[in-house]
């Protein structure tokens, strides 16, 4: 049995989704606990997304919404906690969908475990399932300072093979509200992979941490969302976090973390080469290369890293981009992805 007298406030920003929204929505209506609030963020959509979140309001007494000027994923979601009036928030981006027992089950862990956070797997889904992703634990709970940080926080930064790597999507997690802050929410448009800083920096404030060890959260293929097409300076991005996890790495005292970082590198470079092939030409590849180009120094520890791990592509295309054969690695990557794309 669970107690329903804790509000759950579900967050849901919107932005230019018209084709998903509704599929969204009615999600998080069928979900087996009822005490929940849905807050809809419009992020200045141009598409039909305000009709439809204004028409599930007029139907629904426990749904609102909030129409703002654009401001990326992180202003949206912070818009919707600053409204929220639940002890604990979930995120759900709008082009995706949740099992009907999700709330259920994280808010169940939590109040079990006397948790300041849950995490559960997903379902990676494109025309059908595709993928079930599990968390790396046989426990429900880890517990304790030493222990998150090794178990928890650490495999966040940089995704080695072989080691305990946790997916850092804030859609994943049940939170309290009261532990979050403004600053936590960092900008799509600074950082690729913004939720990163936002688990990090909400990581400082747990004690323990329930595990819900099942896929409940439906994350969908979406080939024109924020993560599946072509973003400008996207290496920017990549060395700001960067940036960001030396100095939170610093701050704990664990600088000797260096494996992590040269996987982060090794990570965000092939990253911003198909990012850079997604641009549509070689010359625009090109220009959108240079940016990695003129970081001498992080390449430098790219080139002198070991390839272990590697696969046997990946190890041909350090070796394009070490001899300077970039259009020979633009079109090798180019189909590299129609085939992935098309399949």
């Amino acid at each position: 049995m669970f107690n329903m007298k804790e509000k759950i406030s579900i967050i849901v920003p919107v932005y230019n989704v018209e084709k998903y929204l509704e599929r969204c929505v009615e999600s998080l209506l069928l979900q087996s606990y009822k005490n929940i609030e849905i807050i809809l963020v419009d992020d200045g959509s141009t598409d039909q997304c305000s009709k439809i979140c204004e028409s599930f309001v007029e139907k629904n007494s426990h749904i609102r919404v909030i129409h703002k000027e654009n401001g990326g994923l992180s202003s949206a979601r912070l818009a919707g906690v600053q409204v929220a009036k639940g002890e604990y928030i979930l995120f759900v981006d709008s082009d995706d969908y949740i099992a009907e027992d999700m709330v259920e089950k994280l808010y169940n862990a939590i109040v079990q475990e006397h948790a300041e956070l849950a995490i559960c797997g997903y379902y990676t889904k494109d025309e059908e399932i595709k993928k079930a992703s599990l968390l790396p634990y046989k426990e429900k709970m880890i517990t304790g300072r030493e222990n998150i940080l090794y178990n928890y926080i650490l495999p966040l930064i940089g995704n080695i093979p072989g080691e305990i790597n946790i997916p850092g999507f804030l859609w994943i997690r049940m939170l309290k509200k009261n532990l979050i802050r403004e600053e936590y929410f960092v900008s799509e448009r600074k950082y690729f992979m913004e939720d990163h800083v936002f688990d990090l920096y909400y990581a400082e404030k747990v004690e323990r941490i329930a595990v819900v060890n099942e896929p409940l959260y439906f994350y969908c293929i979406n080939r024109t969302s924020l993560s599946n097409c072509y973003r400008r300076e996207k290496w920017k991005m990549y060395v700001n976090l960067l940036d960001f996890y030396e100095q939170y790495l610093e701050k704990h005292e664990i600088g000797k973390e260096i494996k992590r970082i040269e996987y982060f590198i090794r990570s965000a470079v092939f990253a911003t080469v198909d990012n850079a092939v997604l641009s549509g030409t070689y010359k625009a590849f090109y220009k959108e290369l240079l940016l990695m180009l003129e970081d001498q120094q992080i390449l430098d520890l790219f080139f002198l890293n070991s390839s272990k791990g590697m696969s046997g592509m990946q190890r041909i295309e350090k070796s394009l981009l070490k001899f300077h054969m970039y259009k020979t690695l633009y079109y090798i990557r180019k189909s590299r992805l129609e085939d992935i794309y098309n399949s």
